[in-house]
């Protein structure tokens, strides 16, 4: 969970003291690994499923003023909303690390302007990271992350994952990964996945909302479109993707609810828990 930066730049960092430099984000024990480029050192580490980057040092890199380009991304309403500070573990003590996600560099890249730049060395060194830095960051962590046989994971991991690849590396990074998840493209261009498949994945989300949030109950009679709003409520809470109506509805009747039709739809036999407590 990462928070948007407040106007004096400071944030409160899990398990350890404010930051004076930086903006909003849950602190980490995680290592950052070194990733080399050019012959430069790059520090990134995967974090909740996030590839963070270290900017800082990145500045070191690249021979610019740090405390201007962190002024820059204080100012930016994208870049400071992404800040997230890493504590990590050094000879002399716990660092704090000012990190950017991975899908967001090239937007803090892009705002350096090389045509300032005077040594050309140096401008060609921008150059360099702002058209392959974040593609050799993308190959070094989702490349190896599915080393073994993709093609096993489950549905909604590979829909997860897929989403991930797009964020970081673009629309022809995802489609890449189609074939090595098993989903080849037919002639429509769509993933090869079956209707089945999809209720079947429908189904398991809504017996953890049934499981969690609602119990049965005699006499209960609870309007469709309210059980749909808390059961995508539920999910969105606990980080799971939402259901259309008509997928919610056959969960529903597969999970073997009944429902009750006439003027408006009722599910019987069920009431919703208020609050919502999250599923595993």
């Amino acid at each position: 969970m990462t928070h948007p930066l407040d106007k004096s730049g400071t944030v409160r960092v899990a398990d350890g003291p404010s930051h004076e430099e930086g903006g909003g984000g849950v602190s980490s024990s995680a290592a950052l690994q070194l990733v080399e480029f050019h012959g430069d050192a790059v520090w990134a580490g995967e974090v909740d499923g996030r590839i963070l980057v270290a900017v800082k040092a990145l500045c070191g890199n690249l021979g610019l003023d740090w405390s201007a380009q962190f002024r820059r991304i204080k100012r930016d309403e994208i870049l400071s909303e992404g800040v997230v500070v890493m504590a990590t573990p050094t000879p002399s003590g716990q660092q704090e690390t000012i990190c950017l996600p991975l899908q967001l560099l090239p937007g803090f890249l892009f705002g350096v302007s090389a045509d300032r730049i005077s040594n050309p060395a140096a401008r060609a060194r921008v150059i360099d990271y702002k058209r392959e830095c974040h593609g050799v960051l993308y190959r070094h962590f989702f490349e190896r992350r599915y080393d073994v046989d993709p093609t096993s994971l489950p549905l909604m991991e590979k829909a997860r994952l897929l989403r991930e690849i797009r964020l970081a590396g673009g629309r022809q990074a995802a489609a890449s990964w189609l074939e090595r998840l098993g989903l080849g493209l037919p002639p429509g261009g769509r993933p090869e996945v079956t209707s089945s498949e999809i209720d079947r994945e429908a189904a398991e989300r809504v017996r953890l909302f049934l499981a969690n949030c609602t119990r049965a109950a005699m006499g209960a009679r609870v309007q469709a479109s309210d059980m749909f709003s808390a059961c995508n409520a539920f999910l969105a809470a606990s980080g799971r993707p939402r259901l259309n109506n008509v997928r919610f509805g056959r969960a529903m009747a597969a999970c073997g609810v009944a429902k009750e039709r006439g003027s408006r739809y009722y599910y019987l036999g069920r009431e919703v828990i208020t609050p919502h407590p999250l599923g595993p």
